[in-house]
Protein backbone atom coordinates (compact mmCIF):
# COMPACT_ATOMS: atom_id res chain seq x y z
CA UNK A 1 0.00 0.00 0.00
CA UNK A 2 3.03 2.50 1.38
CA UNK A 3 4.29 1.75 -2.33
CA UNK A 4 1.41 2.41 -4.46
CA UNK A 5 0.55 5.66 -2.16
CA UNK A 6 4.45 6.52 -3.30
CA UNK A 7 3.79 5.59 -6.77
CA UNK A 8 0.71 7.87 -7.13
CA UNK A 9 2.56 10.22 -5.02
CA UNK A 10 5.28 10.68 -8.27
CA UNK A 11 2.26 11.58 -10.66
CA UNK A 12 1.76 14.79 -11.68
CA UNK A 13 -1.80 15.89 -10.80
CA UNK A 14 -3.99 16.02 -14.16
CA UNK A 15 -5.15 19.53 -13.02
CA UNK A 16 -2.15 20.58 -12.66
CA UNK A 17 -0.49 19.49 -15.89
CA UNK A 18 -2.55 17.23 -18.34
CA UNK A 19 0.48 16.83 -20.31
CA UNK A 20 2.80 15.81 -17.87
CA UNK A 21 0.07 13.30 -16.00
CA UNK A 22 -0.18 11.49 -18.82
CA UNK A 23 3.81 11.05 -19.73
CA UNK A 24 4.76 10.06 -16.28
CA UNK A 25 1.46 7.40 -16.07
CA UNK A 26 3.21 5.97 -19.74
CA UNK A 27 6.61 5.89 -17.58
CA UNK A 28 4.93 4.85 -14.30
CA UNK A 29 3.38 1.80 -15.89
CA UNK A 30 6.78 1.06 -17.70
CA UNK A 31 4.76 0.74 -20.96
CA UNK A 32 8.07 3.06 -22.87
CA UNK A 33 10.88 5.31 -21.80
CA UNK A 34 12.79 7.50 -23.73
CA UNK A 35 15.51 6.33 -26.10
CA UNK A 36 18.92 8.07 -27.03
CA UNK A 37 17.53 8.33 -30.49
CA UNK A 38 16.34 11.74 -30.48
CA UNK A 39 11.86 11.64 -31.17
CA UNK A 40 11.96 7.61 -30.86
CA UNK A 41 10.74 5.85 -27.65
CA UNK A 42 11.65 2.56 -26.27
CA UNK A 43 8.63 0.43 -25.88
CA UNK A 44 8.81 -1.69 -23.09
CA UNK A 45 7.26 -5.21 -22.88
CA UNK A 46 4.11 -4.67 -20.81
CA UNK A 47 3.62 -1.64 -23.77
CA UNK A 48 4.67 -3.72 -26.38
CA UNK A 49 2.62 -6.93 -24.79
CA UNK A 50 -0.82 -4.39 -25.31
CA UNK A 51 0.28 -3.98 -29.18
CA UNK A 52 0.84 -7.52 -29.66
CA UNK A 53 -2.78 -8.10 -28.29
CA UNK A 54 -4.48 -5.51 -29.80
CA UNK A 55 -2.59 -6.78 -33.48
CA UNK A 56 -3.41 -10.07 -33.21
CA UNK A 57 -6.90 -9.22 -32.37
CA UNK A 58 -6.85 -7.13 -35.41
CA UNK A 59 -5.17 -9.13 -38.02
CA UNK A 60 -7.66 -12.11 -37.47
CA UNK A 61 -10.29 -10.16 -37.96
CA UNK A 62 -8.45 -8.78 -41.28
CA UNK A 63 -7.84 -12.30 -42.25
CA UNK A 64 -11.59 -13.55 -41.66
CA UNK A 65 -12.49 -10.79 -44.10
CA UNK A 66 -10.33 -12.55 -47.23
CA UNK A 67 -7.19 -9.94 -45.78
CA UNK A 68 -3.61 -11.11 -46.43
CA UNK A 69 -0.70 -9.91 -45.01
CA UNK A 70 2.54 -8.81 -47.33
CA UNK A 71 5.46 -6.72 -46.74
CA UNK A 72 7.00 -3.80 -48.94
CA UNK A 73 9.94 -2.48 -48.50
CA UNK A 74 10.87 0.50 -45.92
CA UNK A 75 12.61 2.57 -48.33
CA UNK A 76 10.88 4.51 -51.85
CA UNK A 77 12.78 6.21 -54.01
CA UNK A 78 12.23 9.73 -54.80
CA UNK A 79 11.19 9.35 -58.26
CA UNK A 80 8.26 6.88 -57.26
CA UNK A 81 6.97 9.45 -54.51
CA UNK A 82 7.01 12.29 -56.49
CA UNK A 83 4.21 10.20 -58.80
CA UNK A 84 1.99 10.48 -55.88
CA UNK A 85 3.20 13.89 -54.69
CA UNK A 86 -0.37 15.31 -53.84
CA UNK A 87 -1.31 12.75 -51.60
CA UNK A 88 2.57 13.14 -50.09
CA UNK A 89 2.25 17.00 -49.70
CA UNK A 90 0.79 16.88 -46.59
CA UNK A 91 3.90 15.44 -44.59
CA UNK A 92 6.60 16.11 -47.17
CA UNK A 93 8.50 18.32 -44.23
CA UNK A 94 8.50 15.39 -42.19
CA UNK A 95 10.10 12.90 -44.81
CA UNK A 96 13.21 11.39 -43.44
CA UNK A 97 15.69 10.78 -46.55
CA UNK A 98 18.49 8.30 -47.30
CA UNK A 99 21.01 9.88 -49.29
CA UNK A 100 24.23 7.67 -48.43
CA UNK A 101 24.77 3.90 -48.94
CA UNK A 102 27.54 2.50 -46.82
CA UNK A 103 30.62 4.89 -48.15
CA UNK A 104 29.25 5.62 -51.35
CA UNK A 105 26.41 8.55 -52.39
CA UNK A 106 23.25 7.51 -54.00
CA UNK A 107 22.10 7.60 -57.33
CA UNK A 108 18.84 8.99 -56.34
CA UNK A 109 17.86 9.74 -52.65
CA UNK A 110 15.09 7.52 -51.36
CA UNK A 111 12.94 8.11 -48.64
CA UNK A 112 12.08 6.32 -45.33
CA UNK A 113 8.75 4.92 -45.48
CA UNK A 114 6.44 7.62 -44.67
CA UNK A 115 3.62 5.57 -45.64
CA UNK A 116 3.34 3.21 -48.41
CA UNK A 117 -0.04 3.86 -50.95
CA UNK A 118 3.39 4.78 -53.83
CA UNK A 119 4.55 1.01 -53.00
CA UNK A 120 1.26 -0.86 -53.00
CA UNK A 121 0.79 1.53 -56.30
CA UNK A 122 3.65 0.49 -58.17
CA UNK A 123 2.94 -3.24 -56.95
CA UNK A 124 -0.55 -3.28 -57.92
CA UNK A 125 0.65 -2.11 -61.53
CA UNK A 126 2.41 -5.39 -62.08
CA UNK A 127 0.13 -7.27 -59.81
CA UNK A 128 -3.09 -7.24 -61.20
CA UNK A 129 -3.28 -8.26 -64.70
CA UNK A 130 -6.66 -8.13 -66.01
CA UNK A 131 -10.22 -7.98 -63.78
CA UNK A 132 -9.78 -11.84 -63.12
CA UNK A 133 -6.85 -10.65 -60.34
CA UNK A 134 -9.06 -8.67 -58.69
CA UNK A 135 -10.23 -7.91 -55.55
CA UNK A 136 -6.85 -7.60 -53.81
CA UNK A 137 -7.04 -7.18 -50.61
CA UNK A 138 -3.61 -6.59 -48.89
CA UNK A 139 -2.36 -5.54 -45.49
CA UNK A 140 1.08 -4.86 -44.05
CA UNK A 141 2.36 -4.19 -40.41
CA UNK A 142 5.23 -2.34 -40.50
CA UNK A 143 6.30 0.59 -38.79
CA UNK A 144 6.62 4.40 -40.48
CA UNK A 145 8.93 7.82 -40.11
CA UNK A 146 7.88 10.93 -39.70
CA UNK A 147 10.00 13.38 -38.61
CA UNK A 148 7.92 15.14 -35.66
CA UNK A 149 9.03 18.50 -33.79
CA UNK A 150 6.98 17.95 -31.04
CA UNK A 151 6.71 14.26 -29.94
CA UNK A 152 5.01 12.36 -27.10
CA UNK A 153 4.96 8.43 -25.82
CA UNK A 154 2.52 6.57 -28.68
CA UNK A 155 0.84 10.03 -29.30
CA UNK A 156 3.72 11.76 -31.43
CA UNK A 157 7.10 9.99 -32.20
CA UNK A 158 9.36 10.13 -34.97
CA UNK A 159 9.30 6.36 -35.36
CA UNK A 160 6.08 4.30 -34.78
CA UNK A 161 4.55 0.95 -35.36
CA UNK A 162 1.24 0.59 -37.63
CA UNK A 163 -1.17 -0.89 -40.23
CA UNK A 164 -1.84 -0.07 -43.65
CA UNK A 165 -3.97 -2.10 -46.10
CA UNK A 166 -4.72 -1.44 -49.56
CA UNK A 167 -7.09 -2.78 -51.75
CA UNK A 168 -7.94 -2.79 -55.33
CA UNK A 169 -10.97 -3.37 -56.92
CA UNK A 170 -12.74 -3.98 -60.43
CA UNK A 171 -16.13 -1.74 -59.46
CA UNK A 172 -16.76 1.22 -57.32
CA UNK A 173 -19.92 -0.81 -55.70
CA UNK A 174 -17.22 -3.50 -54.85
CA UNK A 175 -14.74 -1.13 -53.52
CA UNK A 176 -17.87 0.73 -51.49
CA UNK A 177 -18.49 -2.73 -50.04
CA UNK A 178 -15.10 -3.23 -48.57
CA UNK A 179 -14.83 0.25 -47.48
CA UNK A 180 -17.98 -0.26 -45.16
CA UNK A 181 -16.97 -3.83 -44.09
CA UNK A 182 -13.42 -2.48 -42.78
CA UNK A 183 -15.04 0.44 -41.09
CA UNK A 184 -17.06 -2.03 -38.88
CA UNK A 185 -13.90 -3.84 -38.10
CA UNK A 186 -12.03 -0.67 -36.74
CA UNK A 187 -15.47 0.12 -34.88
CA UNK A 188 -16.04 -3.81 -33.42
CA UNK A 189 -12.77 -3.78 -32.33
CA UNK A 190 -12.60 -0.56 -30.22
CA UNK A 191 -16.40 -1.15 -29.19
CA UNK A 192 -16.29 -5.16 -28.04
CA UNK A 193 -12.15 -5.45 -27.34
CA UNK A 194 -10.97 -1.98 -25.91
CA UNK A 195 -14.31 -0.69 -24.74
CA UNK A 196 -13.38 2.62 -26.52
CA UNK A 197 -16.94 4.57 -27.93
CA UNK A 198 -17.04 4.89 -31.49
CA UNK A 199 -18.11 7.87 -33.56
CA UNK A 200 -17.72 7.45 -37.75
CA UNK A 201 -16.42 10.65 -39.45
CA UNK A 202 -14.30 11.94 -42.13
CA UNK A 203 -10.23 12.35 -41.00
CA UNK A 204 -9.56 15.58 -38.91
CA UNK A 205 -6.07 15.27 -38.68
CA UNK A 206 -5.96 17.99 -41.58
CA UNK A 207 -8.28 20.35 -40.18
CA UNK A 208 -7.11 19.88 -36.55
CA UNK A 209 -3.08 20.18 -35.17
CA UNK A 210 -3.44 18.65 -31.97
CA UNK A 211 -0.63 18.82 -29.04
CA UNK A 212 -1.34 17.55 -25.58
CA UNK A 213 0.44 20.78 -24.29
CA UNK A 214 -0.83 24.02 -23.89
CA UNK A 215 -4.73 23.29 -24.34
CA UNK A 216 -6.89 25.11 -22.75
CA UNK A 217 -9.47 22.25 -22.21
CA UNK A 218 -10.55 19.25 -19.55
CA UNK A 219 -9.09 16.04 -19.56
CA UNK A 220 -12.18 14.74 -20.47
CA UNK A 221 -12.23 16.80 -23.66
CA UNK A 222 -8.68 16.03 -24.66
CA UNK A 223 -9.81 11.92 -24.74
CA UNK A 224 -13.07 12.69 -26.25
CA UNK A 225 -10.87 14.95 -29.14
CA UNK A 226 -8.27 11.98 -29.31
CA UNK A 227 -10.28 9.25 -29.64
CA UNK A 228 -12.55 10.92 -32.19
CA UNK A 229 -9.48 11.88 -34.15
CA UNK A 230 -8.02 8.63 -33.75
CA UNK A 231 -10.96 7.22 -35.31
CA UNK A 232 -11.62 9.20 -37.78
CA UNK A 233 -8.16 8.65 -39.02
CA UNK A 234 -8.23 5.27 -38.53
CA UNK A 235 -11.76 4.71 -40.43
CA UNK A 236 -11.31 7.62 -43.01
CA UNK A 237 -10.85 5.57 -46.03
CA UNK A 238 -10.28 6.96 -48.95
CA UNK A 239 -9.59 6.70 -53.13
CA UNK A 240 -5.95 7.24 -55.08
CA UNK A 241 -5.99 8.39 -58.55
CA UNK A 242 -3.75 6.33 -59.96
CA UNK A 243 -1.17 7.51 -62.28
CA UNK A 244 0.46 4.35 -62.99
CA UNK A 245 -0.21 1.88 -65.64
CA UNK A 246 -3.65 -0.57 -65.22
CA UNK A 247 -4.29 0.31 -61.42
CA UNK A 248 -5.89 3.96 -62.59
CA UNK A 249 -8.54 1.82 -64.26
CA UNK A 250 -9.68 0.49 -60.74
CA UNK A 251 -10.75 1.34 -57.37
CA UNK A 252 -8.37 1.44 -54.69
CA UNK A 253 -9.60 1.74 -51.16
CA UNK A 254 -7.23 2.34 -47.91
CA UNK A 255 -7.58 1.16 -44.54
CA UNK A 256 -5.05 2.07 -40.99
CA UNK A 257 -4.65 1.61 -37.44
CA UNK A 258 -1.34 2.82 -35.82
CA UNK A 259 0.43 3.04 -32.28
CA UNK A 260 -1.58 6.41 -30.88
CA UNK A 261 -4.10 3.78 -29.67
CA UNK A 262 -1.58 2.82 -26.95
CA UNK A 263 -2.05 6.39 -25.88
CA UNK A 264 -5.70 6.43 -25.94
CA UNK A 265 -6.08 3.40 -23.80
CA UNK A 266 -3.84 4.86 -21.21
CA UNK A 267 -5.47 8.05 -21.37
CA UNK A 268 -9.67 6.23 -21.03
CA UNK A 269 -8.34 3.62 -18.61
CA UNK A 270 -6.06 5.90 -15.99
CA UNK A 271 -8.12 9.35 -16.52
CA UNK A 272 -11.27 7.03 -15.46
CA UNK A 273 -9.68 5.99 -12.72
CA UNK A 274 -9.02 9.70 -11.55
CA UNK A 275 -5.34 8.51 -11.05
Amino acid sequence: MAKEKKMVEAITSMDEDFAQWYTDIVKKAELSDYSSVKGCMIIKPAGYAIWENIRNELDKRFKATGVENVYLPMFIPESLLEKEKDHVEGFAPEVAWVTQGGLEPLQERMCVRPTSETLFCDFYAHDVHSYRDLPRNYNQWASVVRWEKTTRPFLRSREFLWQEGHTAHATAEEAQERTEMMLNVYADLCEDFLAIPVMFGASLLKIVKFAVSGIAISGMEVIILLVGMLVAFLVSVFVIRFLMGYIKKHDFKVFGWYRIVLGILVLVYFFTREI
